[in-house]
């Protein structure tokens, strides 16, 4: 059972799905963790969630003094690599990994770190969170897509398939919105068409992406 958890990165993503996860967990088993130059600059900033006032814990990795159930990577793909240094005292021999990030890479730099049967395969989509400094605004939360890839080896496969019930679980328990991708390759690659052609053709007819 998932009972502690931490996001590195504070963008949208990561403030949108840690709000309900802070407020399920409180602050002695979640927190945003973060190298400690960084946490010192951002250790009293005062976020606002649609205009609401949200004060989440911040943590550096100094002070993580254990692995944690579940780690959330929610950064931009320039700073995966000190994302994945950043991490590693929160992870552990049973931490599960997932990662917000756009893209079709990601979990595999996590996994060939880490070890491939921690890490879970995601899209996050439908959301329309917006972040300004310390402020982020939303009218859809959008959800978090989730899956085991259908090219996992056995054993590989059969780990991560106890790891997505685990999620599932507390994701249900913590309501963050999510659902299960029967496949979820196929996914992410739609969403990475979506990131790196139709986009740009709707901003250039200035068009939304229906």
């Amino acid at each position: 059972m998932i009972e502690s958890a931490a996001i590195i990165g504070m963008g949208a993503l990561g403030l949108l799905f840690g709000e309900p996860m802070a407020e399920f967990l409180g602050p002695d088993r979640f927190s945003f963790v973060m190298d400690p130059a960084r946490c010192r600059r951002h250790q009293d900033d005062v976020y606002t969630i649609n205009g609401r006032t949200v004060h989440f814990p911040v943590r550096s990795t100094d002070q993580v003094k254990e692995p944690v159930d579940l780690v959330l990577v929610a950064v931009k793909g320039p700073d995966l690599e000190s994302a994945v240094r950043t991490m590693a005292p929160c992870v552990g021999r049973n931490t599960i990994l997932l990662s917000l990030m756009n893209g079709i890479s990601s979990e595999e730099i996590l996994g060939a770190r880490f070890g491939r049967e921690k890490v879970l395969y995601e899209v996050s989509q439908e959301m329309d969170a917006q972040r300004y400094g310390t402020a982020l605004t939303y009218t859809r939360r959008g959800r978090i897509l989730l899956g085991v890839p259908k090219d996992a080896d056995p054993q590989t496969g059969k780990s991560l398939d106890a790891a997505l019930e685990e999620v599932c679980a507390f994701f249900d328990r913590a309501k963050v919105p999510y659902a299960r991708e029967a496949d979820i390759l196929y996914r992410q690659w739609s969403k990475w068409m979506l990131n790196v052609g139709c986009n740009q053709v709707c901003m250039v007819f200035d068009q939304g992406s229906h």
